[in-house]
């Protein structure tokens, strides 16, 4: 069945999968970031197996919360691709963006709690244009972090129809989930300062391993 485990199970598979093609051709920085995001993966496990409980009973009565909320992993590009930047942002260009992420989690956490989902929606939008234009100017990828924000938006936007399908019941479960998604915003950022250290050396480490979130469509 779809859902926030299997998603992280197909994650940590496909991630196991390529940490030696990446060793092979990045050496340790490569497997240094492997390692942290497997990590990080596994440690979500339990976290993904209780929302997934939670939204069984919406699930079972046709209201797709949690498992619409995530994507598969299909698609996703081969690790041979080169990644588009091959910069690394500089210490101050993180620090910017560490306090921008850490305004918009204290928004987003306003939003979510306050049950606005429409804003919370609006305000990932305009984080993620931030981040693109980041990207832009540094010639450097912050995919990690493009990732969580495009999911979070994406789970915002559900929320939405969600809550018009159950008559608001589904509300709770999809805040305490924009909630849980925004506490990995740190190793996120964590995850992409390695990660260009790999794309520097023209190796897509995670730039290739994250599926397309369909966030701006929605």
């Amino acid at each position: 069945m779809p859902g926030f485990h299997r998603h992280i199970r197909d994650a940590i598979r496909i991630n196991r999968q390529r940490r030696p093609v990446y060793g092979a051709m990045a050496g340790g920085p490569a497997r240094r970031a492997s390692d942290l995001l497997i990590r990080t993966e596994y440690l979500c496990l339990p976290f993904a197996a209780v929302f997934d409980r939670r939204a069984r009973r919406f699930n079972e009565a046709g209201i797709p919360i949690v498992q619409d909320d995530f994507v598969s992993m299909e698609g996703i590009r081969d690790p041979h691709d080169p990644p588009r930047y091959t910069g690394r942002a500089g210490q101050g260009e993180f620090a910017a963006l560490g306090g921008q992420l850490n305004d918009y989690k204290r928004s987003l956490a306003g939003r979510a709690k306050a049950l606005d989902f429409d804003r919370a929606a609006g305000d990932t939008a305009q984080m993620l244009t931030a981040v693109a234009e980041r990207e832009t100017r540094c010639e450097a990828h912050f995919a990690m972090v493009w990732h969580l924000l495009e999911s979070i938006g994406l789970a915002a936007v559900n929320a939405i129809r969600f809550a018009e399908q159950s008559s608001g019941e589904t509300r709770s479960l999809s805040r305490d989930l924009l909630l849980f998604e925004a506490r990995g915003m740190r190793t996120a950022v964590t995850l992409d300062r390695r990660a260009q250290e790999v794309h520097a050396l023209g190796v897509g480490i995670i730039v290739n391993d994250l599926p397309a979130i369909p966030f701006p469509a929605a």
